[in-house]
């Protein structure tokens, strides 16, 4: 599922949730948060996904790069 996908599920579930429906401007919007922090959320765990990458590939720093770099194709896709 894309984060963007993901982003307008959460908000469609965050108006179900709440007592009065939201207006398709407004769930839009709450889509948008949704979608940023999620994006925040995975480029945080991307970075520390590549630094355990090349802490534990110490000695090993081309494989490190290299898994790194996997990391960080998936990260962008």
């Amino acid at each position: 599922m894309s984060v963007a996908n993901a982003s307008k599920q959460a908000a469609q579930e965050i108006s179900d949730a709440i007592s009065s429906s939201l207006t398709e401007d407004e769930q839009a919007k709450v889509s948008k948060i949704v979608e940023r922090a999620l994006l925040e959320a995975i480029g945080e765990a991307v970075k520390g996904c590549k630094s355990a990458a090349v802490v534990c590939c110490g000695p090993e720093a081309d494989l490190a790069h290299k898994i790194a770099e996997k990391i960080e194709l998936k990260r962008t896709a």
